[in-house]
């Protein structure tokens, strides 16, 4: 190209850094915004802006190491979130794609399924037992259960509320449910760093994290007071246990 042609090494040089910089930015923003911890943001914007210093600077060497650290950086942080990632992914398809998909899955009683989702975290709140029940809506979430233990088992309040006990080694992590089918127990989702009031528990922030990705509906109980919380489109709501059928049935019979 004439313009190239008429520019300095310096300035040929400086356009390189810039447009690299420019890649980096775009990154930055999609990262800043999927990325849940603070520190890995922290570091991101960090070592791109170095990046930026030293190259309008000269600094070769050093720029080179900052542009191959902030890509080591940006593969290992996306590795670690390899199943966020894909879950925010397969839910950017289009609304009509996911509700021709949901419409395809099989027709069972969803009163039955409430009733024992009632029963189960009903009792749990009263014996104290910490749970995470996640329902999902359109967004399938098949990619999160592959860390926790296969269930494939129906809807029961029995069998939720034996999962949940503390001597049992699934009582940990969450439930996840398709339709009237327990898919999962022990799945562990990537806590929300939200800022939340008063004292917030590994549960409820992990219910709260589900959601920031998803369309699913998680039910929190908590393992201290027994109250019960559903957390929805990234938000927790407190839920009196009289009014938790009603809430429940709302959020899980709403359309999407």
């Amino acid at each position: 190209m004439p313009i190239l042609l008429t520019l300095t090494p310096e300035q040929l040089q400086l356009m390189q850094v810039i447009f690299v910089f420019v890649i980096m930015a775009a990154l930055d923003i999609y990262l800043v915004i999927s990325l849940k911890r603070i520190i890995p943001k922290i570091i991101l914007i960090l070592v791109s802006v170095l990046f930026l210093v030293a190259g309008i600077f000269n600094l070769q060497f050093f720029a080179l190491f900052l542009g191959l650290l902030y890509l080591g950086s940006s593969l290992v942080f996306i590795g670690i979130n390899v199943a966020d990632f894909t879950n925010r992914i397969a839910n950017s398809s289009a609304p009509m794609d996911r509700k021709s998909k949901r419409e395809q899955r099989k027709i069972y009683d969803q009163e039955e399924v409430a009733n024992q989702l009632v029963t189960a975290v009903t009792n749990l709140s009263k014996t104290k037992m910490g749970a995470l029940i996640t329902i999902e809506r359109s967004n399938e979430l098949t990619e999160l259960l592959r860390n926790g233990t296969q269930i494939n088992a129906p809807v029961s309040a029995p069998l939720l509320t034996t999962i949940f006990y503390k001597g049992t080694t699934l009582h940990d992590g969450a439930v996840v449910i398709r339709d009237d089918i327990i898919l999962a127990a022990s799945v562990y989702f990537t806590p929300s760093t939200k800022p939340m009031a008063g004292k917030v528990g590994s549960r409820h922030r992990a219910a709260l994290g589900i959601s920031e990705i998803s369309d699913a509906v998680t039910i929190v109980v908590s393992e201290e007071t027994g109250r019960i919380s559903i957390a929805y489109k990234g938000n927790l709501q407190p839920v009196p246990n009289d009014d938790f059928r009603k809430v429940l049935i709302e959020y899980l019979f709403a359309k999407y």
